[in-house]
C-alpha cells in the first residue's frame, strides 16, 4: 500500500514533536526553578 510510508511519517513527526512539547516544558521549569534561586541569593 502506498499511503503506508505516510503512516510511519506521521506518526513519527508526531511522535518527536511530543517529545519536544514535553523537553520545552521541563526545561522551562528549570529555568524558573533556577531564576527563583538566584533572585533568593541577592
Amino acid at each position: 500500500m502506498p499511503w503506508q510510508p505516510i503512516v510511519y511519517l506521521l506518526s513519527a513527526v508526531a511522535l518527536i514533536g511530543l517529545t519536544f512539547f514535553l523537553l520545552m516544558r521541563s526545561a522551562d521549569k528549570k529555568l524558573k526553578e533556577l531564576n527563583s534561586k538566584s533572585k533568593k541569593r541577592r
